[in-house]
């Protein structure tokens, strides 16, 4: 079990003053666990913020799929880097060289 998710979980209950019994929380655990930590709480922290009601695990992982979307789409340093011309010249040298070797 997450300590750290189970401790979320139990925050955002406090503040929609819904109790949760310790059988739903180790199964919203167990749902969420699986999923990366940092990612499940930030999106609790999210919906603690967003949501009028305690959200049910699909919507904190709906939450999570968006904030990984957000970040893939706002992280080009996570691409392929540019290759430089020398670099360009050096790999169409290897592939022509390869396709020889194989008789392509």
């Amino acid at each position: 079990m997450s300590d750290r998710i189970a401790i979320a979980l139990t925050a955002l209950a406090e503040i929609h003053q819904r109790p949760i019994s310790t059988v739903q929380l180790d199964l919203y655990v167990s749902i969420l666990g699986s999923r990366p930590e940092e990612l499940i709480l930030k999106s609790i922290r999210i919906l603690a913020a967003e949501n009028k009601y305690f959200p049910k695990p699909a919507e904190i992982i709906a939450q999570a799929r968006s904030i990984a979307s957000e970040d893939l789409q706002r992280a080009p340093e996570l691409m392929a880097p540019e290759m430089t011309e020398e670099q360009r010249v050096e790999a169409q040298r290897l592939i022509d060289y390869t396709k020889e070797r194989l008789g392509w």
